[in-house]
């Protein structure tokens, strides 16, 4: 083994810098590369003992145990945190399930492998019947993501401009909301569809009692969660590659997703 990571929680560091520590034993051979990660999903969080643990926590550790030449330092924040901090050199690395898109593209590197299956379904409520086909939504509000730019939102907003003038548009929606408030909107109609994947859809139904459908048996946008690098990191992102590819070919992720997860949320 070539070392343990332990994560350091310290309340008054937390509040003033809102990170985690990792320590390890450090030689000058080793580089220290700086992971910005996010604890606020059931992908990555902290366990009862303040450890950093889950399917991403767990990717990570077999990655870093696979290359000897670097030692991985793991530090919290939140999504456009971790963006800003990488596009900074604050962090060498960062992951908080972020999706592909053009602008991501111009200023990060990706991994060639995605690490977590993001196809996503429009979605209702189980009663609903008005609702069949991406033809079905214009006049009708539909989550797009949480923050505009995310892949769904994209696709609607370009679907609308193929609409003719005058014709009803789809209202396309971004916020941050959970389970419940996605629940409480699509029941009170505030929000007509909203979109899942499939393990999503099997959360809410096992959590709420069978209360969404997906749409169509088709996926309205095929996507996938990946690594980001800064654009300095080119041979990070090579040695990170083949490792993540590892992985994923030897189906050790796939183990690690059901071990953690309960599901391989590497497929669909």
């Amino acid at each position: 083994m070539k070392k343990t990571t332990k994560v350091l929680v310290a309340a008054a560091a937390a509040v003033l810098a809102g990170s985690l520590a990792f320590a390890a034993k450090k030689t000058d051979k080793v580089k220290t590369v700086y992971v910005g990660v996010a604890i606020d999903t059931k992908y990555g969080y902290l366990d009862d003992k303040g450890n950093y643990a889950g399917y991403e926590a767990e990717m990570l550790r077999a990655i870093d145990e696979a290359l000897p030449q670097y030692e991985f330092k793991y530090e919290y924040s939140d999504l456009g945190g971790i963006l800003l901090a990488l596009s900074q050199g604050k962090y060498d690395i960062g992951l908080k399930q972020y999706e592909s898109n053009p602008e991501r593209r111009k200023n990060y590197l990706f991994s060639e492998d995605g690490y977590l299956c993001y196809d996503v379904y429009f979605t209702v409520l189980k009663e609903r019947n008005d609702v069949h086909s991406l033809a079905d939504l214009p006049g009708k509000t539909v989550y797009g993501g949480s923050t505009v730019g995310a892949a769904t939102g994209t696709g609607l907003e370009n679907y609308n401009k193929t609409l003719p003038a005058g014709s009803p548009k789809i209202n396309v929606v971004y916020t941050k909301q959970t389970k419940e408030e996605t629940l409480a909107k699509l029941r009170n109609g505030s929000l007509d569809v909203t979109i899942t994947t499939q393990s999503e859809l099997r959360d809410y139904n096992t959590q709420y009692g069978d209360v969404l459908k997906h749409v169509e048996n088709k996926p309205f946008n095929k996507s996938d969660a990946y690594v980001l690098f800064n654009k300095k990191q080119t041979q990070l992102k090579k040695d990170f590659d083949a490792a993540l590819h590892e992985l994923v070919t030897s189906g050790k992720l796939s183990e690690i997703a059901k071990r953690t997860l309960g599901y391989d949320y590497t497929e669909n």
